[in-house]
């Protein structure tokens, strides 16, 4: 089989930093941007265009053709195996993949598998114990990933994913104090986007998914929590068929804010005002919605539109002395979710396991 392969990756060393022993504070801001774009277009005269693939036909695989495209953007990591004693992060800048296949003249001889990849990460925590720990993504801040794929002829498997990651804080043991902001304004999107012409034929699966995470903290214990979600987390699939063909498609979107676990917690505050969306849609050549039985859109951990926000899990706690716990959660915001199945939105839960 020919690879043809393309894959970016930015990583701030500046703003990220892993060691065995770490000094026991540390503050890191980003305002500027991590942008990759990777493009396989059909004219070199387009914007961001790649010289045209000419296929070359081995005598091995002659007629199979791999393209990828795959990026990551990462900023603001602290890992450590010791204790840490103040963490402050501010991610006030914009994280962007941008990965485009566009093409109508690809050989009617060759199978095509395609796969579009991205992923941004930032203000990433992780120690022994943290005494402080204080995370933020800024108004003007912005994840986002974007695959698009317009093409005709035959292809095997068509696969886009896009994962946008802030705020996460993880302890083995402890956290002491802690706060995690996404402001108001403050966007993670996943954007991938299919359309095949009339003649585009695909005889494995169409599979597009999309995950947005912000504020999520994991520890032994945690003393003091405070944290506000005000911002956008938004995923949109889309597949448009110019043809009578219908493949068989998968369409995945999940947003997920304010997650909590630990097995045991003192108090915590969670506000969310901001908003979650996911949209699938499977359109045909006149923008209506298809209903088919090969496509699927179903619940998180499986496939569809999931929103979740505000959600602790105290996990069993093998010690004898089980502390009082106080937790606030408020959840004013619009959670929408769209597509022909097994949409879901969950919103203040807490969930005990003793």
């Amino acid at each position: 089989m020919k690879h043809i392969s393309f894959a970016v990756f930015c990583l701030l060393g500046a703003g990220g930093v892993s060691a065995q022993e770490l000094a026991p504070s540390f503050t890191q801001f980003f305002a500027q941007s991590q942008e990759a774009l990777q493009a396989m277009l059909e004219s070199p005269a387009d914007e961001g265009a790649l010289p045209a693939v000419d296929v070359l036909v081995s005598d091995a695989d002659p007629r199979n053709v791999s393209l990828t495209q795959a990026g990551l953007n990462a900023v603001n990591f602290v890992s450590s195996n010791a204790d840490l004693n103040a963490v402050v992060q501010e991610f006030s800048g914009r994280q962007a993949i941008d990965n485009r296949i566009s093409s109508s003249s690809i050989k009617a001889d060759v199978l095509y598998s395609v796969d579009q990849a991205g992923a941004n990460y930032a203000n990433m925590l992780r120690g022994q114990t943290i005494n402080l720990a204080d995370q933020e993504m800024t108004a003007e801040a912005e994840q986002i990933v974007s695959n698009r794929l317009a093409a005709g002829g035959s292809f095997s498997d068509i696969v886009q994913s896009g994962t946008n990651v802030v705020n996460i804080a993880m302890a083995d043991h402890a956290i002491g104090t802690a706060e995690q902001v996404i402001d108001e304004g403050a966007v993670q999107r996943v954007i991938n986007q299919i359309e095949l012409d009339a003649g585009a034929t695909v005889s494995g699966q169409i599979e597009q998914n999309g995950v947005n995470f912000g504020n999520v903290m994991v520890a032994e214990r945690v003393d003091d929590v405070t944290r506000l979600f005000a911002g956008d987390q938004i995923v949109e699939n889309t597949v448009i068929l110019n043809g009578s063909t219908v493949p068989r498609i998968s369409q995945t979107g999940s947003n997920i804010a304010n997650y909590f676990a630990a097995s045991s917690i003192g108090t915590v505050r969670q506000l969310s005002i901001g908003e979650q969306r996911v949209t699938n849609r499977v359109l045909g050549p006149d923008g209506e919605y298809f209903s088919h039985p090969n496509i699927v859109q179903t619940e998180l951990n499986y496939q569809g539109a999931s929103n979740v926000v505000n959600l602790m899990v105290l996990r069993n706690n093998q010690s004898a002395n089980q502390q009082p716990v106080l937790v606030e959660q408020t959840a004013e915001f619009e959670q929408s979710a769209s597509g022909t199945s097994g949409q879901s939105q969950t919103g203040n839960v807490i969930v005990i396991s003793r």
